[in-house]
């Protein structure tokens, strides 16, 4: 039954990822949808996915759930505490995923750190931007939440509009 669990799971994987290319492949026509929010969506969906299917082939092993559950929770405190900046970063880069207050190929400006430039990837613990001397700074997410970001690449909305760009996160 082991098997039979792990092989539904590699289907539903295979699935959301031909999901995800139909989804990216539709959208880069469109423009409406950063590619950066579908693989976010993407690799939250395949860390869920995993978890199930680990704790369904424990069940089926044999293994009680529920010591393994309150270990787990109390170690996830203990490690909260310990890693606190680590975490602060991924969780600021969830809400970078979920808020877009900027995408890639953005212009920005943090003028609390004298800084402008163009965002070249958003990943999960930090965010690279390619500075006017085209020289690469990398920022962890946490200081997103902390700092005055200047989005010189989005319109008002009457601009956006006229010129028939609206684009969504």
């Amino acid at each position: 039954t082991s098997a039979i669990v792990v092989c539904i799971s590699w289907i539903l994987l295979r699935w959301k990822y031909q999901i995800q290319l139909a989804i990216l492949d539709r959208e880069r026509h469109a423009k409406k949808i950063d590619a950066s929010c579908i693989h976010v969506v993407g690799k939250v969906l395949t860390m869920v996915v995993v978890l199930i299917t680990a704790m369904i082939v424990l069940q089926v092993w044999g293994v009680n759930l529920v010591p393994l559950i309150a270990f787990g929770g109390i170690g996830a405190a203990a490690v909260g505490f310990a890693a606190k900046d680590v975490i602060a970063n991924f969780f600021g880069g969830l809400m970078l995923y979920i808020t877009c207050p900027f995408m890639t190929g953005d212009l920005i400006l943090l003028p609390d750190r004298n800084l402008e430039g163009y965002v070249e990837e958003i990943g999960w613990y930090l965010t690279s931007i390619r500075d006017k001397e085209k020289r690469p700074v990398y920022l962890p997410n946490a200081i997103f939440s902390n700092v005055l970001v200047v989005n010189s690449s989005r319109m008002t909305i009457a601009q956006s509009l006229r010129k028939g760009r609206n684009r969504r996160c």
